[in-house]
Order: C-alpha cells, then structure tokens, then sequence
C-alpha cells in the first residue's frame, strides 16, 4: 500500500515537473522570437517616422589639416628610361650583369616536332 501510494507520489510530481520544464524550454524561445520581430518593427517603424520628417537644408564638410610641405617637390611617377635604370642598377646590385642578356638569341616556338 505504501509502495503503491509512493510510486503515484512520484509519478505526480514527475508529471508536475516535466509539465513545467516543457512551459519554460519551449515557451521561452517562443517569446525571445516575439519579442525580437516586435523590436524590429517598432525600429521600422521609427525610422520610417524620423524619414518622414527629417528635412535636410545643407550639410557640414569638415576639413581636417594635413601636413604639407611647399619645400619638397611634388611625387611623380618615373619615366619609361628610369624606371629601366633602376631596375637594371637593382640588378646589378644582386650580382647580375646586363652585358650577358645581350647575345641572347630570340626563343623560338615550333610547332611541328620535324620544323626543327
């Protein structure tokens, strides 16, 4: 008798307490939704009154100093001919001469094995 009083007991409250934590797991995330779609429409809602009323008659530009010398010529970029100097004194700098590039045959490309 004791047993059988014991065991509905706890099937009560196991009922009791499943039915609750089903209330807040699957109601919560239910009002977290709501919740967030009504902020969304009550920000739509705001921009679209601040739209309608917002009246823009000039805007402000602001200039912000910047450091610049009259003393220094302007940047150019470099010619064809220097930029060929540059690179050849880079070049020569590494170890690599511009006197062994001038006998060097033109490549060749055949385009049948026997035009050789």
């Amino acid at each position: 008798m004791k047993i059988k009083l014991l065991s509905q007991l706890i099937l009560i409250l196991t009922a009791l307490l499943v039915t609750v934590s089903q209330g807040f797991l699957f109601g919560f995330p239910r009002n977290v939704l709501r919740d967030f779609l009504q902020l969304l429409k009550e920000r739509k809602e705001v921009r679209k009154q601040v739209k309608e009323n917002l009246y823009i008659d000039h805007y402000h530009i602001y200039y912000y100093p910047i450091e610049y010398s009259i003393f220094e010529p302007p940047l150019k970029a470099p010619k064809k001919y220097e930029l060929e100097e540059i690179h050849n004194n880079h070049l020569a700098t590494l170890g690599w001469s511009n006197h062994e590039y001038k006998y060097v045959p033109e490549s060749k490309i055949f385009s049948n094995l026997y035009d050789s």
